[in-house]
């Protein structure tokens, strides 16, 4: 990490292709973002039920890196992410689970 970037936190990065990924992300000075691990958020509707359905899928899984730069006229916003969507991040990418605040009880 750059020592002028951001610490990464989980974020949804909206680019101006339409694509949105979720990542950990670095925020530099200039407004250029680095992405972690992103993944490409799918947003569909079932058939049957009409419910809503999100999907996450590995965005640079064919390469050797696992992040990207976008420069600040690349996307139109990045915001970061609730609990549950940081949790959900985690788990899928293997990052080490940090549960919520709280206690941790047996049986729950």
């Amino acid at each position: 990490m750059s020592a002028q970037a951001t610490p990464k936190t989980i974020t949804i990065t909206r680019l101006y292709t339409g694509e949105m990924l979720l990542s950990k992300t670095e925020k530099h000075p200039n407004g250029d973002l680095t992405l972690h691990k992103p993944l490409l958020i799918i947003v569909s509707q079932d058939q049957e039920t009409g419910q809503i359905q999100v999907g996450l899928n590995p965005y640079l899984m064919m390469l050797k890196k696992e992040e990207m730069t976008i420069a600040r006229s690349g996307y139109l916003y990045s915001e970061d992410t609730d609990e549950t969507t940081q949790a959900n991040y985690r788990r899928l990418t293997g990052d080490i689970i940090v549960p919520p605040s709280g206690l941790i009880l047996p049986g729950q």
